[in-house]
């Protein structure tokens, strides 16, 4: 990027099928593209190579947008520039199905301005 803006890239939903695969692409990626890369999920996610780039987030993003927030400033979030978002629970009900994923976007868009 241009000037003294590195780009930083976090992923919501780390550990899911889509995350994995999406920090799995970024970290065949050089520091040009990506200086910094945060996984957020409860569980670390397991990648296939090691990448000093990477910083895991343990966070349960059902919690409350105020928890969200302390623990992505506790782990030192700062300066992203792109997000993914990849959070994602599966319900048989369809309202439940939902109510509980709208939630789990709600919850990221609203931190965004807290941590972000």
């Amino acid at each position: 990027m241009n000037g003294n803006i590195f780009p930083v890239e976090t992923v919501f939903g780390a550990t899911g099928i889509s995350g994995l695969a999406a920090l799995e692409a970024l970290t065949t990626t050089s520091t040009q593209e990506w200086d910094r890369i945060y996984a957020v999920s409860r569980r670390t996610p397991a990648l296939s190579r090691e990448d000093p780039r990477v910083k895991h987030v343990s966070v349960d993003l059902l919690g409350s947008v105020d928890d969200i927030a302390t623990a992505l400033k506790k782990a030192d979030v700062s300066r992203v520039t792109h997000a993914l978002f990849y959070a994602y629970l599966a319900e048989e009900d369809e309202d439940k199905l939902i109510e509980v994923n709208e939630k789990l976007f709600r919850n990221v868009s609203l931190d965004r301005g807290a941590a972000l």
